[in-house]
């Protein structure tokens, strides 16, 4: 070390003394920037992060699209309207059937009139509840699998089962419900993720064991009614579609229940709506 260079090869080092060549040391080698990260397309969602919401992992955390259970809650609703104004209009057929028989003032063709009418009120309540049946089983293998993203264990049905269970034969009136009875627990807002084993213990939503009390009496009592193929069995008919139109109603309840706890979250919507109506007008 010293003050003045004592050669061409001594080097000035930063504390302003001149040191020999066999002192220098390795320099690191300069630091890379990182590679710039390319910019997302215009009305692409933004990472969660910029919310304050936690990243998930791949193949992480799901959710349920709030415009199928929208969509599922809007055909159920109008399919148990549909169901319970075709059994009123069964009763009032059946009303002017007891009338006519007895010699009233209504005529036959009066009873027939009302019966065609009748019938296209539920023969409407049964496309749309094939509707209903369809979107139902997308719905709950979506819900089934965001339930379960929360960090569930030691379920005793699986996303398979939410599809499966509804084709198989007497099974389809049990399977489905302990699907959606599952969904119910796993999906309480209250439980802290990873919810693990604790959704076990939780509750069934009310409104989900009504549901489908009424959707089976009411299958079973049309059914009954439709085989006797008599019209004074007509108030049966009539009432097996007032009953499962009240269970649509209540399902159409559930559905929307379970499925706001499973939207995405709220910020992140909002947002991604309004990138999408920016694109739009673009």
């Amino acid at each position: 070390m010293s003050d003045r260079p004592q050669g061409d090869d001594w080097w000035l080092a930063s504390d302003g003394k001149w040191y020999p060549p066999q002192s220098r040391s390795m320099a690191p080698p300069p630091p890379q920037e990182p590679a710039p990260v390319p910019a997302a397309p215009y009305g692409a969602p933004m990472p969660a992060q910029q919310y304050g919401q936690p990243v998930p992992p791949s193949g992480g955390r799901r959710f349920v699209s709030g415009g199928l259970t929208g969509t599922l809650f809007g055909f159920q609703l109008a399919t148990g309207v549909l169901a319970v104004i075709a059994g009123t209009l069964y009763f009032a057929t059946y009303g002017l059937w007891l009338d006519f028989r007895e010699g009233g003032d209504t005529r036959l063709v009066d009873v027939v009139d009302l019966a065609n009418v009748s019938d296209g009120a539920a023969g409407i309540a049964l496309i749309s509840g094939l509707v209903v049946f369809i979107l139902l089983v997308i719905w709950l293998n979506h819900a089934y699998k965001a339930a379960a993203s929360r960090g569930a264990e030691s379920q005793a049905w699986s996303s398979g089962w939410a599809v499966g269970g509804w084709f198989i034969p007497l099974a389809n009136f049990v399977i489905p419900k302990l699907v959606i009875n599952e969904v119910d627990r796993m999906s309480r807002p209250e439980l802290v993720e990873p919810i693990g084993t604790t959704w076990r213990s939780q509750r069934r939503t009310t409104v989900s064991d009504l549901w489908w009390v009424f959707y089976i009496a009411g299958i079973i009592v049309s059914q009954v009614g439709t085989a006797i193929d008599d019209v004074e069995a007509l108030w049966i008919e009539a009432l097996g579609y007032m009953i499962i139109g009240t269970g649509f109603i209540l399902g159409a309840v559930t559905i929307r229940t379970i499925g706001q706890r499973l939207r995405p979250p709220r910020p992140y919507c909002q947002e991604s709506s309004q990138l999408a109506r920016t694109s739009a007008k673009l």
